[in-house]
Parts: structure tokens; sequence; C-alpha cells
């Protein structure tokens, strides 16, 4: 809670700093939280591994990648590597990307 001096809240320098420097927490989500298949919001960022070290890196949502397994796609977006089941599911969630998304949708529904 905010210490009140003259009926008027006086903020914290970190919480202004929050609101400028997010824009009130409002706007399109960042790119990186995208899947680029789906083109939504992340749930569960996977790192595309079979990208060189020289190319961007690109995520993939777990469920959309098995979603493209349902289609009869069996190779990995962009690389025609293979594709299966237990590989998407043993892969391991970006779990700090995560929590920016986390943070991010938390900080959306807060205003």
């Amino acid at each position: 809670m905010c210490p009140r001096r003259s009926h008027v809240c006086v903020l914290q320098m970190d919480e202004l700093d929050d609101m400028f420097l997010s824009g009130f927490g409002r706007g399109p989500p960042p790119a990186k939280f995208m899947c680029n298949l789906s083109n939504e919001i992340m749930r569960e960022p996977i790192r595309n591994p079979h990208v060189s070290k020289y190319d961007e890196p690109s995520w993939f949502d777990r469920c959309s990648l098995l979603q493209l397994l349902t289609k009869d796609d069996d190779v990995w977006p962009g690389t025609r590597k293979e594709l299966n089941e237990d590989d998407i599911f043993e892969m391991a969630v970006d779990e700090e990307l995560a929590d920016e998304i986390a943070e991010w949708q938390s900080r959306q529904n807060g205003f």
C-alpha cells in the first residue's frame, strides 16, 4: 500500500518505472512470445533444436507441434528434420521464456 500525503498516493520509483517502461502493461505481445506455427501466445515454449547457430532462434508451442503431427506432417517446420511425438514430450520447456510470458499476461490482466 502506498503511503499517503495530502490525499495523494505516492508511488514508489520502481512502480513508476514499471508503468512507464511497460506502457502501462497494455499493447500487443512481444514477437518472441508468439508461436512460429500458430502465431498465438505460447504456453509451453520449446526452442527449435534444428536451427544453426547463425540463425535467429525460433520457438514453438508444444501443443502446436503436436497438432502438426495430427496433420500427417512429421518434420520440423523449415528444416525438414524428422519430428515425432516422443521428441516433443522429451524436449524441455524454455522456463525463462515461459516466466516472461506469464509475467506479461499477469500485467495485461492487472489493468
